[in-house]
């Protein structure tokens, strides 16, 4: 079994969004979607890099030696206004204070 190779996180989430609204409810797939590396099982993961769904630990780890991902979200990548959050703004607040921190050290 070859691992699916995932594409970058912020272009997949923009295509996912514009499939999500073009399909609606009509596509029985959308229903149930599956793991990108096996294909086989339900999704129930997403990578924080890059937004690869994987089923399981195995998946996940397939999915990391086939593309080089490391897992981490970057936290200096650019977010829309729109995609802004209470849970993204605390995670920016704390990047910033980590980063004061280390510039005071």
């Amino acid at each position: 079994m070859m691992p699916a190779r995932c594409s970058d996180g912020p272009a997949r989430k923009r295509a996912r969004a514009l499939q999500d609204d073009d399909d609606g409810a009509n596509d029985a797939q959308d229903d149930a979607p599956t793991c990108e590396v096996c294909g086989r099982h339900p999704r129930k993961y997403c990578c924080p890099r890059c937004a690869c769904v994987t089923c399981s630990l195995a998946c996940c780890a397939a999915h990391k030696r086939a593309t080089g991902c490391d897992g981490r979200r970057d936290a200096a990548a650019h977010r829309p206004l729109k995609a802004m959050g209470l849970r993204e703004l605390r995670a920016d607040c704390a990047f910033l204070e980590a980063a004061a921190r280390s510039r005071a050290t």
